[in-house]
């Protein structure tokens, strides 16, 4: 009789038992307890299959039970992170910046001795940015991804910038003078490795070649054509060789930050001095035959062959699903040698004559000393 009404107990007390569950231990019956390991997993109770409706079929962060002194409790588990890649391979932006110019010696014009001295400009520019990337492969998982895959580099990106502005000129011999026209131009090709760092950042490496172009028209003082300052357009062109390495991490689904660092060479360029922009015409001697001949200045050029730079900037990319937007502080440091000196030109109506002494024998009054140039600026822009 006892017996039998244990049984009947048992049989009443069970389904009141098995209808009080919570419905999150119901759920964890579905979930596939082999993802990690976990401390006391071999007390683990085990569950047989049990049916999940159809609402809760789908779910993206799960609790799962693990063993502590006073039973179960239960421990997040987050869904795994996609590998990481770039976003989009568009960009353009608006930029501002602010720049400093400084020659470290005295200007060597004219003979026999220098009078023109050190020179110093500064202005703001504002221009834009635009960049294009192609994504050949994967990102490489380890380093030795790259004989495995291909040897060729897994990405190729092109950047172009032009900013225009005014500059301010300053000397001691001359004072200040203000309001001049510049002009920058700077176009570069990348190429490199995108590599998983970890599994929130991607590292990569880059090497390239670059050209950039900056013109002013504030001219200095020149006494080899009057004892005082004159105007005229200064282009200073070189191409250069970029390395360097980017970072992009992400922060969240919202945000990612990109840090980059460079180091660039330059390999050859030229100074253009327009000194044709001085009006004229001015009164010299022609050598050969000792008269005086009237003659009109021309275009002159000093070749440009050693130098480097620097670049550095931190982008911060506010993500959505077609775009990004972002804002990019930079700072970009040129140090140029002196370049090479080279004779001024000149012209009359029937020949053309460069600078001599009186007794003819050449000299070399035109160059550019070794100048600085540092600039501190902000983009901002759109990736799509």
């Amino acid at each position: 009789m006892k017996k039998i009404i244990a049984l009947l107990f048992m049989l009443g007390i069970c389904p009141l038992v098995a209808s009080a569950m919570p419905t999150d231990i119901a759920r964890e019956r579905a979930i596939d307890y082999e993802l990690a390991a976990v401390e006391g997993s071999s007390n683990m109770p085990s569950y047989e299959s049990a049916s999940v409706p159809e609402q809760q079929a789908s779910v993206t962060n799960v609790d799962r039970p693990i063993q502590n002194a006073n039973g179960y409790g239960y421990a997040s588990v987050q869904p795994q992170k996609t590998m990481l890649e770039r976003r989009h391979n568009n960009e353009i932006a608006f930029q501002m910046a602010s720049y400093l110019y400084e020659t470290e010696d005295k200007w060597p014009f004219y003979y026999p001795y220098t009078v023109a001295d050190k020179v110093k400009k500064n202005g703001s520019l504002f221009g834009f940015y635009g960049a294009k990337t192609w994504s050949l492969s994967e990102p490489l998982k380890t380093w030795s991804d790259i004989w495995k895959t291909s040897p060729f580099p897994n990405f190729v990106k092109v950047e172009a910038e032009g900013s225009l502005g005014r500059t301010d000129y300053s000397s001691f011999a001359t004072g200040k003078r203000q309001g001049f026209d510049a002009c920058e131009l700077d176009a570069r090709l990348l190429f490199g490795y995108d590599y998983i760092w970890s599994t929130a950042t991607l590292f990569t490496p880059y090497v390239g070649f670059g050209y950039r172009r900056f013109s002013d028209e504030t001219g200095g003082w020149e006494d080899f054509v009057v004892n005082n300052y004159v105007g005229f357009k200064t282009e200073t062109n070189f191409f250069y060789v970029p390395v360097g390495f980017e970072t992009l991490t992400q922060l969240n689904d919202q945000w990612d930050l990109t840090f980059k660092m460079e180091g660039d060479l330059v390999v050859g360029g030229s100074v253009n001095y327009f000194l044709n922009e001085i009006p004229g015409p001015f009164t010299g001697t022609d050598t050969e035959t000792g008269l005086p001949v009237t003659v009109n200045l021309q275009k002159s050029t000093s070749d440009l062959k050693a130098g480097w730079g620097f670049r550095t900037s931190m982008k911060i990319i506010r993500k959505y699903n077609a775009f990004d937007i972002y804002a990019e502080p930079f700072f970009k440091f040129w140090s140029l040698k002196q370049s090479d000196a080279m004779q001024e030109h000149a012209a009359s109506a029937t020949k053309d004559y460069v600078s001599a002494y009186p007794d003819g024998s050449p000299y070399k009054p035109l160059w550019t000393p070794q100048n600085f140039t540092s600039t501190l600026g902000l983009r901002m822009g759109v990736q799509f």
